[in-house]
């Protein structure tokens, strides 16, 4: 009987749902503690956020979720090649 519960709990076990991940909207995050970090108004990483209010939205108004790439930044990668003087503290 015990192995029959602890199948039906492995079955019926929610698992936690990640949240998403979206691009992120600097207008919209006003009060982002990130500042610095932040892509759009000093070149930093970061450009994306996982509140959805803060979320840029596509043409029909819904939140635009981040890819892979976005979160990856390669446009913070190829910054930096271009800009090492910035990245060694100089």
């Amino acid at each position: 009987m015990k192995k029959i519960l602890q199948a039906f709990k492995k079955l019926f076990r929610r698992e936690k749902k990640e949240k998403p991940i979206y691009l992120c909207d600097p207008e919209k995050a006003t009060s982002c503690s990130k500042g610095p970090q932040c892509w759009y108004f000093n070149h930093g990483p970061c450009r994306c956020t996982r509140k959805k209010q803060w979320s840029k939205s596509d043409k029909f108004g819904r939140p635009m979720i981040a890819t892979p790439m976005d979160i990856w930044n390669e446009e913070y990668r190829e910054w930096c090649l271009e800009h090492p003087e910035y990245m060694l503290g100089e």
